[in-house]
């Protein structure tokens, strides 16, 4: 189950994601470290350094990346085998929980088996990281002459030069500049308005209240009365 989900994880989803330069460029395939992780597991057979990158590192971004890498598949699961025996522990750690009830011997086995499962688990991702360190150090020279990936330059280029600044918004248009048409029949007609109210009172001493309403309305109306409904 283990080496069908790296070869599923490998072919499926890092080979083909790694046809996109952003992917690329996530996991920085241009820089020393990369290129060390990559010549180590370019190494033929089963050798120390290998096998703690493959069964140190994490699971599913290891073997994500040796498909964008696009390293070889069967070198890959070759490198991955000595992870099985501790596969097969942490299985018998997990069955002699069953057992526990039968007596204490069970229950220290299971602790033990449990502790080298990890101890083990450990050192291999220490041991990864040190053959990563050395190999970067001890091959700088040569990992730096490795022609780079074109396309993720030019795309860390894009993304390293900083956006054009935005153009300034336009200013927003003062109340002092809007036409003085508005302003204008709004004075007439309050103007209007004041002359109506002081007809309309001279009328309703008179009596004659009724027919200057209707005069009232037909001129105020068309001289900007309607600004003030």
């Amino acid at each position: 189950l283990k080496l069908t989900a790296v070869a599923l994880e490998q072919e499926l989803i890092g080979r083909q994601f790694g046809n996109y330069v952003a992917v690329r460029s996530f996991i920085r395939i241009n820089s020393l470290e990369m290129r060390a992780t990559r010549r180590i597991l370019r190494r033929p057979g089963i050798n120390t350094a290998k096998c703690a990158i493959l069964v140190g590192g994490p699971d599913w971004p290891t073997s994500v990346t040796t498909g964008i890498l696009k390293l070889n598949l069967l070198q890959m699961l070759l490198g991955t085998t000595p992870i099985l025996p501790l596969i097969a522990a942490s299985t018998a750690a997990g069955g002699m929980q069953l057992l526990k009830t039968k007596g204490d011997l069970y229950d220290s086995i299971t602790v033990i088996v449990t502790f080298l499962s990890f101890l083990a688990q450990t050192a291999s991702t220490l041991l990864a990281m040190y053959f990563i360190e050395r190999t970067s150090t001890q091959y700088a020279a040569e990992l730096a002459a490795e022609p780079p990936d074109e396309e993720v330059l030019a795309h860390d280029e894009r993304q390293a030069t900083p956006p054009p600044p935005l153009s300034p918004r336009p200013p927003r248009e003062d109340a002092s500049t809007t036409p003085p048409l508005s302003a204008g029949c709004l004075l007439k007609g309050a103007a209007r308005r004041h002359q109506l109210v002081l007809r309309r009172r001279a009328a309703v001493a008179k009596g004659d209240d009724h027919r200057l309403g209707a005069d009232a309305r037909r001129r105020v109306l068309p001289l900007g009365g309607g600004h003030l409904l």
